[in-house]
This record gives C-alpha cells, sequence and structure tokens, in this order.
C-alpha cells in the first residue's frame, strides 16, 4: 500500500512539475506592449514624375485589441500631395488629412506637406489600410523611415526604410 502512494505523489509531482514547466513557456504579451503595429509603402518602387502613386500606411492589430490611434508623417523634401489632398482607406475609423487636428501644435518653420492620420482599431479587425496619393516634379529618389513617423501614439512603427523612385517619363510613354 505504501508503495502505491509513493507512486501516485511520484506521477502528480512530475505533473505539477511538467505543467509549471509548460505555464512559464508560454509568453503573454504585457498589457503596455500590445498595441497596433504601423508600416509605410509606396504601391511601387518607380514611377514617372508627375504620376500620382499612394503612399500606404498599414495598421495590423496582432494582439486583436481596441485602441485609439494617430501619428503625422512629413513627406521627404521633394514629393507632395497629389492634387488636391484625398485619401482612401478600408478601417472601421480612420481619417487621414494635411492639416494638423486641433490637438497638434501648429508646425513651425519650413512647410513641409504632411500626412496626419487617426483613427482606431477594434476587436476584431486585423488589418488597416491607409493611402495617400503623392508624387514629384523632379527626379530622384525619396525615403520614407519608422524614424520620420512624429506623434506617434498607441502604435509602434519599426518598418524599414521605403523607397520610391521619380524618373523622367520615357518618350514611348508619353501619350500615356
Amino acid at each position: 500500500m505504501r508503495t502505491t502512494a509513493v507512486r501516485r505523489l511520484r506521477r502528480a509531482t512530475v505533473l505539477a512539475a511538467a505543467v509549471a514547466s509548460l505555464s512559464s513557456a508560454v509568453v503573454v504579451p504585457a498589457a503596455a506592449s500590445a498595441v497596433p503595429n504601423l508600416a509605410v509603402t509606396y504601391e511601387v518602387t518607380a514611377s514617372a514624375v508627375g504620376k500620382a502613386r499612394n503612399l500606404v500606411f498599414v495598421i495590423t492589430n496582432p494582439y486583436n485589441v481596441a485602441a485609439s490611434w494617430k501619428f503625422n508623417l512629413p513627406l521627404p523634401t521633394g514629393l507632395d500631395f497629389a492634387g488636391v489632398f484625398t485619401f482612401s482607406e478600408n478601417c472601421m475609423s480612420a481619417n487621414a488629412a494635411d492639416e494638423p487636428p486641433l490637438f497638434i501644435p501648429p508646425r513651425s518653420g519650413v512647410d513641409v506637406p504632411t500626412v496626419y492620420v487617426e483613427g482606431s482599431s477594434y476587436v476584431g479587425e486585423a488589418i488597416c489600410v491607409v493611402s495617400v496619393p503623392v508624387t514629384a516634379v523632379a527626379e530622384g529618389t525619396y525615403s520614407t523611415c519608422s524614424a520620420n513617423v512624429q506623434g506617434l501614439t498607441n502604435l509602434t512603427a519599426n518598418f524599414l526604410c521605403q523607397t520610391i523612385r521619380f524618373e523622367a517619363q520615357h518618350p514611348h510613354f508619353a501619350a500615356e
């Protein structure tokens, strides 16, 4: 009888150790770091000077949290909005503008075209995409990096630098 009790005790001890080991292996992100992520890209890597190409903001919600967020991005020197400012989005709640909202202090110094984006991620909304048409009036390569994002609130932005090259339009495509 004593051996049976010892065996049961050993099994219970091994089982408890296994459960404790598995429990410590599962890492749940801390609530403070469980915020949506921001990535920025261009719809193409090369374009003709003067053509409108989308600057694309992708907000992903990998932790499935509800969060209001905002940020602004000054365009690289040489890029500007393609005509009158417009944007498109596929989000439950997002807005973009070329003027700062009331809660952002006015810019000072050189007037740089800046995109202001704000919105909310909802539980169940895995991705939100906001696109803003931009163009260049001169040939050049323009880069946007995570370090360029300003006023980042309730988002993380650790994307690699993204570039777009604008070139003079090839004569063969001049009719397009």
